[in-house]
């Protein structure tokens, strides 16, 4: 489903698999991805699993920068949300 909606590029072991690459460590150590879910506007909300629950509100402030980098991999600007799980 992931192709189809990303693109040929992408796949969910795609983006799970190069997170640490487009995220960088500064992000990449501190989350991991959960899920994505697709929004009623066709654009994709990111969730997110903190590993730590502590660093929820950190990451909670870095939502632009996490969001810009993710549409920079994929080339378009396919998320729109990122949301958080504990």
């Amino acid at each position: 489903g992931l192709i189809k909606m990303f693109g040929g590029r992408a796949s969910d072991a795609d983006l799970v698999q190069r997170w640490d690459e487009i995220m960088g460590p500064d992000v990449a150590n501190f989350a991991r991805l959960a899920a994505i879910k697709k929004n009623r506007d066709n654009t994709f909300n990111v969730v997110l699993r903190p590993t730590v629950p502590a660093y929820a509100l950190q990451l909670s402030y870095r939502k632009d920068e996490i969001i810009q980098k993710i549409n920079k991999y994929f080339g378009y600007d396919a998320v729109s949300k990122i949301s958080f799980r504990k």
